[in-house]
């Protein structure tokens, strides 16, 4: 046996050498260096101040701003709540036994330390779930004509929350147990013994394939339909310039979605199975402790990815944070919509003629004058001239020429200034996309960076 078991712990380490101490009474440096423990401490510091502002503005912007209260942002806002749960009840207890250097709340404390936390990942994990059934239901419409209402969005919050208890309850009853991992600084179920007292071989299978694998097949599953169908609605609609700019931004958001799950819950989820199904084999407190702390991190990373990249969410948080008003994103979607719908059945300008000057792009220019194109400005200005007396227009060739060249300059001209205001709009909007993240993660770096010299001088 390569491990010491206690009655509430297991160290991964041989207790022949009899240095192995109770992670709940003595500090446990002989399983790494002391400033491992500090890194570990000044990682769980950065998380909170990073993870806490996010997930509370992302609860704050709700409810400041009405129109984010919908359906479909319900299973947004419990996720952020996830992610304070694993803040408050799980980092905060985490950073303070780094810092003494074992598991300072004894182990009532751990028991309650990991049902926080596991609750907390497990609500944010069956929230991404439902997050992607949700949107294959609204994309796909695999029920036909559904509609998606706050008593939907309500049974998919209570169902994150009944499943969430289901894998964070049973160690409390004795259905397995909790007891400190890693560098035992933090608490999380019992994958290491064989103690049949508390069936975890059974626990520890029911959580690997009811809460990762299934979720897993889902997502895949989800996802993979969603992006399946807006490309097909893509191919459908070449000609459309908005469209296939919908389809690469919900490619690219599917993508990431996913991704940012298997980072989360693959490495926790392999290495616990590896040790599950290795029992007895040698392996470093440092092993567990880095996949634990991948799980960790989501409460950072998904908000960022399911709510500052939702434009609608950080839209209403720029007007909250900076007082400055962002384009409602429904309403350039309508517009888009209407010229879309103008193009394909034909716009008539002016006294009713086609124009050759109509814009050939489906997306609505931003820079209209009365809800009018450019095309449509240049043509009213040429039919105001042609209205002119007859004899006016007989003045000659040249006249008419000239008349042209200009109108053709006015054009280039108004392009090229519309063409230079949207790529300033763009790099705008790209500078306060990223300004509160690297504000956060700026602050938050340099905390940790000033606590981890506080330490170091303490230390020597």
């Amino acid at each position: 046996m390569n491990g010491f078991e206690g009655e509430n712990y297991y160290i991964p380490m041989s207790n022949r050498t009899g240095l192995v101490r109770s992670p709940f009474e003595y500090e446990q440096y002989y399983l790494g260096d002391p400033w491992q423990y500090k890194l570990l401490a000044c990682y769980m510091f950065f998380l909170i101040c990073s993870g806490f502002p996010i997930n509370g503005m992302t609860l704050f912007v709700t409810a400041m701003h009405k129109k984010l209260r919908q359906p479909l942002n319900y299973i947004l806002v419990n996720l952020a709540v996830a992610g304070m749960i694993m803040v408050l009840f799980g980092f905060t207890i985490t950073i303070t036994s780094a810092v003494n250097g074992y598991f300072y709340f004894g182990p009532l404390g751990c028991a309650i330390e990991g049902f926080m936390a596991t609750l907390g990942g497990e609500v944010a994990l069956w929230s991404l779930v439902v997050l992607a059934i949700e949107r294959y239901i609204v994309v796909c419409k695999p029920m036909g004509s559904f509609k998606f209402g706050s008593a939907h969005a309500l049974g998919g919050i209570a169902f994150t929350w009944v499943m969430a208890m289901a894998c964070a309850a049973p160690p409390l009853v004795g259905w397995s147990r909790y007891i400190p991992e890693g560098l035992q600084c933090s608490c999380g179920p019992d994958y290491y013994t064989l103690n049949p007292k508390y069936n975890n071989e059974s626990y520890v299978l029911y959580m690997f394939i009811v809460h990762f694998i299934i979720p897993v097949i889902v997502i895949f599953f989800t996802y993979g339909r969603l992006v399946c169908t807006v490309k097909a609605a893509a191919a459908a609609q070449q000609e459309s310039a908005s469209t296939q700019k919908a389809e690469k931004e919900v490619t690219r958001m599917c993508v990431l979605m996913v991704v940012g799950f298997l980072v989360a819950w693959t490495p926790y989820a392999t290495v616990a199975a590896w040790i599950f199904f290795n029992k007895g084999a040698a392996f470093t407190a440092q092993f567990m402790a880095i996949p634990a702390f991948f799980s960790k991190s989501s409460a950072l990373f998904n908000p960022i990815i399911y709510v500052l990249l939702n434009k609608q969410f950080r839209n209403c948080m720029m007007s909250t944070v900076f007082g400055k008003a962002m384009e409602d994103e429904t309403s350039v979607s309508a517009s888009k919509t209407e010229v879309s719908k103008g193009k394909t059945a034909g716009v008539c300008v002016g006294n009713g003629k086609s124009s050759p000057y109509e814009s050939r792009s489906p997306v609505a220019d931003p820079y209209s004058t009365s809800g009018r194109s450019v095309g449509q400005v240049v043509v009213s200005w040429m039919d105001s001239l042609d209205d002119k007396p007859e004899a006016e227009q007989n003045s000659g060739d040249v006249r008419r020429r000239h008349r042209e060249q200009r109108i053709a300059g006015t054009v280039q001209k108004i392009q090229e200034l519309k063409q230079g205001m949207l790529e300033a709009q763009r790099k705008q909007e790209q500078w306060l996309y990223w300004r509160p993240i690297l504000l956060s993660v700026g602050v938050g770096a340099a905390i940790t960076a000033g606590l981890l010299t506080v330490w170091h001088f303490l230390s020597h």
